[in-house]
């Protein structure tokens, strides 16, 4: 039997890049792959709950494997050294490297399960659900106690590879959906009809714990809400109201801190806001902390000026999807122009006296009135910062096609559209878009561009895929509060 030793010997882990794999710097061992044998011991089955006890927190190290080294191959005074690779994946593009225990005094290659959840947790995902790992050894000696030389090349040379079926210790558990319980609406109402949903990026809630939301204050009074997921909504069906989160600590006009279900806290703890229009609430669940938001700009504003006989009825509209008071979109601009908080003058107005920075596309006339000017006439991109009081203007000199069907190419003169004055549209007969992917660009480059739903375009948006030879884009948001294309 020959004692094997971990290197480091405390439990740690090492990441490296996939391209290059571990320790490839360290020199070939005289001791051959042919010489030593690993048989595996790993369980099919690694509950950590199996071993880690729940009230002492002591341990029971995992088996991964059996060392054997053939008789007399062993060189002087040299002990061999185990790691354990471990990867969600088959192609072990993604892993993490354990060191395995000592073995100084056992053949047996075990890891400590704390390790094993850490490593896990930190480097493979924080998703606690049960899953399929793979495991391999990587085998090296070690000569006089510090000289370190791997078994064959430990890119290619791998021992007891097995897939085992591996749950972690249950740390957190993140629902898929999370709502606004109360708000501007019935409570228990709103439990059943879980209207007010937090948005989510789509990827794992363990990799990506975050979820925001955006509705309406109540329209008179105080705003009282709570958060909740699907077994709390199914719970206030049932009368049981105490799966909600609230607050820990217990001040409801508390804008960040910690939340927590109502059974934990043995108490409500709602949150409240007052004075607001709109109210952004912004959850991560991994660390169970909230932070609530007072959006008191508007969604729209409009630009009605001399292009369009000034009426806010039937100005452009540009858009603040953050209620943040940053607003993009596109409009004609041909000498005067204001923004309207409203599609009326009685909701207030921003002007030049609002901006310390806008455009050298812009200016401010004579001076004689707080009008903003445009002395180029023609469509422009507008960005309207009124927080920090910034207008930027970018006029559009053509709109193109492009995609999978021309190479991507955002000068194509063939795919060049149209601007049809009269009804605020570009349009293009002949269009040889298909279903692999397209967009539209402005200025013949990619720094203003729209994509995504045809009926809900937005910058920077996803290809399209509808396919059609007559395609019309409407940029302006005069009929519609969304930019959109026809395709047919």
């Amino acid at each position: 039997m020959t004692a094997l030793l971990s290197m480091g010997f405390v439990a740690c882990t090492e990441n490296f890049d996939p391209a290059v794999g571990p320790q490839t710097n360290i020199p070939e061992s005289q001791l051959q792959t042919s010489d030593i044998t690993v048989s595996s011991t790993a369980p099919n089955e690694i509950k950590l709950t199996d071993y880690i006890d729940a009230e002492t927190s002591i341990e029971t190290p995992i088996p991964i494997g059996v060392a054997t080294v053939k008789e007399g191959a062993m060189p002087a005074n040299t002990i061999l050294k185990a790691e354990v690779e471990v990867s969600r994946d088959a192609d072990f593009a993604e892993s993490v490297i354990i060191d395995a225990n000592s073995m100084e005094v056992s053949d047996e290659i075990t890891i400590q399960p704390s390790v094993l959840q850490d490593a896990y947790f930190s480097e493979i995902t924080k998703n606690p659900n049960t899953t399929s790992l793979y495991i391999r050894v990587i085998m090296y000696t070690l000569t006089n106690g510090e000289a370190l030389a791997s078994i064959g090349n430990p890119n290619e040379n791998f021992y007891a590879a097995k897939t085992v079926s591996f749950t972690p210790l249950n740390k957190i558990t993140i629902a898929p959906a999370y709502y606004i319980i109360g708000g501007p609406n019935d409570w228990e109402q709103s439990a059943a009809n879980r209207s007010i949903k937090f948005k989510h990026s789509g990827e794992d809630v363990y990799v990506d714990p975050i979820f925001t939301v955006v509705f309406d204050a109540k329209a008179d009074g105080d705003t009282w809400f709570a958060i909740g997921d699907d077994e709390a909504c199914d719970a206030i069906g049932n009368g049981d109201w105490s799966k909600l989160y609230g607050i820990v600590g217990g001040e409801s006009e508390s804008t960040e801190g910690k939340i927590e279900r109502r059974e934990i806290l043995k108490a409500e703890n709602s949150f409240c806001v007052k004075n607001a229009k709109k109210i952004r609430v912004t959850i991560n669940m991994m660390e169970n902390t909230f932070k609530v938001e007072k959006l008191n700009f508007t969604e729209f504003i409009y630009v009605p000026g001399n292009a369009q006989g000034w009426s806010p009825a039937t100005a452009a509209a540009l858009h603040s999807p953050n209620f943040d008071g940053v607003y993009t979109g596109y409009a004609v601009l041909d000498g005067g122009f204001k923004f309207t908080k409203e599609r009326n003058w009685d909701g207030g107005e921003y002007n030049w006296s609002n901006f310390t920075t806008v455009s050298s596309a812009l200016n401010n006339g004579a001076g004689t009135d707080t009008n903003i000017y445009c002395d180029d006439a023609g469509l422009y991109f507008l960005k309207v910062d009124v927080g920090n009081g910034t207008i930027e203007a970018t006029k559009i000199t053509n709109m193109n096609l492009v995609g999978d069907f021309n190479g991507w190419n955002e000068k194509d003169d063939n795919q060049k559209m149209t601007w049809d004055a009269n009804n605020l549209c570009f349009s293009i007969t002949g269009a040889g878009v298909t279903a692999n992917g397209w967009k539209f660009t402005a200025n013949n480059g990619w720094g203003i561009n729209l994509g995504g739903d045809p009926a809900d375009l937005v910058g920077d948006g996803g290809n399209l895929s509808v396919v059609g030879t007559t395609i019309k884009l409407y940029p302006c948001r005069t009929t519609s509060d969304k930019i959109f294309c026809t395709v047919e």
